[in-house]
């Protein structure tokens, strides 16, 4: 039963609709306004929207600058709520009309058109068109469309033109042309910055990697060896005298580069035995601290002298245990001090707290191996003291 209705509505809006003005169009070369409304038939009681278009159905004559045109709506149509700002154009136009040639706006129920662009043909078919938002009516009825142009010339041979659109009481499925798309809004403010999070829980010490490969081993060539000296002749032994202080070891130069090896010296004589120093009171244990994480292993220290052995004194009374302090790098060895006489044992104080454990860290690549530094020359042999 609808689609009978919908057949019906279809061809009275066909028979009451001509598609161009009665006149004669072959027999005139001016520009004959004719309207068109898309789509053609509308539901009451709808907030819709139509595609109205304005053609010229006569022949090619000037359009000028300020022709304006004007569109009207009788009540049966609706009411018009607005209007799309931008005018619609072929692309290309036939008549080379572009969007930015019309201004349009709405006064009540009248829309107006004013063309701004320079005086041009207007080809026959061409046109423009504008969409429309508006509201039908809760009755059925004809609306009219109704099109009309105020000429500053002579150009337009019919300056009016009508459409009639059914409006009817039961759905069309019309579906409304898709407008222009609008212009892009402004990029919002950018959003205050959110509360910093709380930070995590420290993650397990990952596994100590593995060892490195061992780097090649250097090609350099073996010097050639030297030629053994003569021996020496031995000397007569000395009477043994009192014994001297050690002299203090000088520092270990720099390892130079591997010079070639030369002649065996002759055997010096034997110098006499310095006297043992004397043994310094021993410093109360320090607290054992936390075992830090492995240092790379410093150089060794010279050997200081030994000291003459004083008397020995009076043994203090042990202090308190105090706790271990933190294992200091390893220094020079410095000179033994006098012995002392041997006081009384004094009680053993209580051991400190062992110290946690630190994390090891990672094994690193194994460097590759330097060059062995020539030999240092060998001292002269102090002299032998008086027994």
């Amino acid at each position: 039963m609808n689609k009978l209705k919908t057949s019906l509505c279809i061809l009275l809006s066909l028979l009451l609709c001509p598609l161009w003005p009665i006149q004669n169009q072959a027999q005139t070369s001016g520009i004959v306004l004719d309207v068109a409304v898309e789509p053609g038939i509308f539901q009451t009681s709808m907030a819709t929207s139509a595609i109205i278009s304005i053609t010229n159905a006569g022949g090619p004559n000037n359009i000028l600058t300020s022709d304006r045109f004007s569109i009207n709506f009788n009540t049966a149509f609706g009411t018009v709520t607005s209007i799309d700002p931008t005018i619609l154009v072929a692309s290309p136009s036939l008549s080379g009309f572009s969007s930015n040639q019309f201004t349009v706006s709405l006064s009540g129920s009248t829309i107006n058109i004013l063309y701004t662009g320079p005086t041009r043909i207007f080809i026959p078919s061409d046109g423009f068109s504008v969409r429309v938002n508006f509201t039908t009516p809760p009755t059925v009825g004809q609306g009219q469309v109704l099109v009309a142009v105020t000429i500053k010339s002579l150009g337009f041979a019919l300056t009016s033109a009508q459409q009639e659109v059914p409006i009817v009481n039961f759905s069309v499925l019309a579906t409304g042309a898709t407008g222009a798309t609008g212009a892009t809004g402004a990029t919002g403010a950018t959003g205050a910055t959110g509360a910093i999070g709380v930070t995590g829980t420290t993650g397990a010490t990952g596994r100590t990697g593995a060892t490195g490969a061992t780097g090649a081993t250097g090609a350099g060539a073996t010097g050639a060896t030297g030629a053994t000296g003569a021996t020496g002749t031995t000397g007569t032994t000395g009477a043994t005298g009192v014994t001297g202080t050690t002299g203090t070891t000088g520092a270990t130069g720099a390892t130079g580069n591997n010079g070639a090896t030369g002649a065996t010296g002759a055997t010096g004589a034997t110098g006499a035995t310095g006297a043992n120093g004397a043994t310094g009171a021993t410093g109360a244990n320090g607290a054992t601290g936390a075992t830090g994480n492995n240092g790379a292993t410093g150089a060794t220290g010279a050997n200081g002298a030994t000291g003459a052995t004083g008397n020995n004194g009076a043994t203090g009374a042990t202090g308190a245990t105090g706790a271990n302090g933190a294992t200091g790098a390893t220094g020079a060895n410095g000179a033994t001090g006098a012995t002392g006489n041997n006081g009384a044992t004094g009680a053993t104080g209580n051991n400190g707290a062992t110290g946690a454990t630190g994390a090891t860290g990672a094994t690193g690549a194994t460097g590759a191996t330097g060059a062995t530094g020539k030999n240092g020359a060998t001292g002269a042999t102090g002299a032998t003291g008086a027994t």
